[in-house]
């Protein structure tokens, strides 16, 4: 008896002590990736969040009435200096995948497959390189896996506390990339929808909804107000509307010509004919200088005139979607270096790869050598994956379906976010789909992952 609770003591140490070493795994890539490059790599638009030595509070505003919202600008404003800044943000990922690690640890009794999945996407270089990078990417994920780490910890402990928590993360996390805020609202609308009577016969916590909406509501004045300001310092530029109409017209667009063939034949679009297919810079500086008009009519119409596109379009909308999904999830590079302690297979788990650039520059994606074409997408197997596991559970345990749903509802909700986040980004701004999609691809990695925790935990409680 003695030496069987010895053997027993000696496995839990040796659970300890593998859960450490994977929480220790991640701090060093982390790390690694910080010391690689202190001061981070500037992309694009990286000063309109504030990045930089220097501190100009103009760019921030509580109302949208700026450049970018004001989350990321007030951290970056506070810190003012290149190596606090990419310090910081290096240092809420860290956190962040770690509270996931010790919130799995806990509910899922330390299993050490769950453990290490989450840990080889938390180390995966596709993720740790946005954390160099100073643009929105990196704190969409890390409030994203905070959002997880505190939703799974409500379904156990349904505290105050945590749902502040939630409530501020959440405004955090809507307020940090556009795509955020539209596929939530996508998605709860959706959802309220097949739960609508649920929602009528049982008594939510109505104050806690209604703080909910609230933040929504105030996230969407932000993009609301957002989206009438000017891309380029001072007001001179285009606005946002037209610089998302230029994505879809421009060469980084695979189906662009199908757009612009349609465009209507009127005097407003005629200087702007002659930019159709060409690259955005171009069709951009065209805007600003030669076509003003152009551009007048792209911030009153093209929405309208895309929307009634994409209804009678639906297989543009197939191959956009389908495009996003396998060059998202096949990155031709990365936007700055990457450092991996893991074995490059390990990698392979979540991202593939691609012999095809789609991005900003002289490329044009209207000339993809099909006949030479390679992609890997890994993410298509975690589709899969996701949907048999469901059909299974919904057969194994169809005699109790209604609570089956019921637990696991929230790995619905955020795969089914995570996959509108892809198909909104994919229609709305068709380039960058690596840049575009990756918070929609950590959704639907994690959501996988937990769906299959929670049927191995439910199995075990059923044997």
């Amino acid at each position: 008896m003695i030496r069987r609770k010895a053997l027993e003591s000696n496995k839990i140490d040796t659970k300890a002590v593998t859960f450490i070493f994977l929480l220790i795994l991640v701090i060093t890539t982390n790390l690694l990736v910080f010391l690689m490059q202190p001061s981070g790599f500037s992309q694009g638009d990286s000063w309109a969040y504030g990045y930089g030595n220097f501190r100009n509070w103009d760019q921030l505003s509580f109302t949208g009435n700026s450049l970018r919202k004001w989350p990321i600008v007030l951290i970056n404003s506070i810190l003012g200096n290149l190596t606090l800044q990419i310090l910081f943000q290096s240092i809420i990922s860290t956190l962040s995948w770690s509270y996931l690690l010790l919130t799995l640890k806990k509910v899922y009794n330390n299993n050490f497959l769950i453990n290490a999945m989450i840990t080889i996407l938390a180390s995966n270089p596709y993720i740790t390189s946005w954390n160099t990078i100073q643009l929105s990417e990196s704190y969409s994920i890390s409030f994203l896996v905070l959002l997880i780490s505190i939703s799974l910890r409500l379904k156990f402990n349904n505290s105050v506390k945590l749902k502040f928590y939630l409530i501020l993360v959440l405004t955090l996390f809507l307020n940090t990339k556009p795509s955020n805020l539209i596929s939530l609202i996508i998605t709860l609308s959706f959802f309220t929808i097949f739960n609508l009577r649920k929602l009528i016969f049982q008594k939510p916590n109505k104050i806690f909804i209604i703080i909910i909406i609230l933040v929504i509501a105030y996230s969407s004045l932000l993009s609301f107000n957002q989206s009438k300001q000017k891309l380029q310092e001072e007001g001179f530029g285009i606005t946002y509307t037209a610089a998302q109409a230029v994505s879809v017209i421009s060469n980084t667009n695979p189906e662009a010509v199908k757009v612009t063939s349609t465009l209507p034949d009127i005097g407003a679009l005629t200087c702007l004919k002659d930019y159709y297919l060409d690259k955005p810079e171009t069709i951009t500086n065209a805007l600003k200088t030669k076509c003003l008009k152009s551009q007048e009519w792209l911030d009153k119409n093209f929405n309208k005139y895309y929307a009634k596109f994409l209804i009678s379009n639906p297989i543009y909308v197939l191959e956009l979607v389908s495009l996003s999904i396998l060059a998202g999830n096949s990155p031709y590079s990365t936007y700055g270096g990457t450092v991996s302690i893991l074995p490059a297979s390990f990698e392979g788990i979540y991202f593939g790869n691609r012999n095809y650039a789609l991005r900003l520059d002289n490329f044009s994606a209207q000339n993809i050598p099909i006949e030479k074409l390679r992609v890997n997408a890994p993410i298509v197997l975690w589709f899969l994956a996701f949907f048999m596991i469901t059909i299974f559970n919904r057969s194994k345990y169809s005699q109790d379906f209604s609570n089956q749903l019921s637990q696991y509802s929230m790995f619905n909700y955020l795969f089914v976010f995570g996959v509108v986040i892809i198909i909104s980004t994919a229609i709305i701004v068709p380039n960058e789909w690596y840049r575009q999609t990756i918070v929609g691809q950590v959704s639907i990695f994690i959501t996988t992952i937990l769906i299959c925790a929670e049927t191995l935990k439910r199995r075990l409680k059923t044997s």
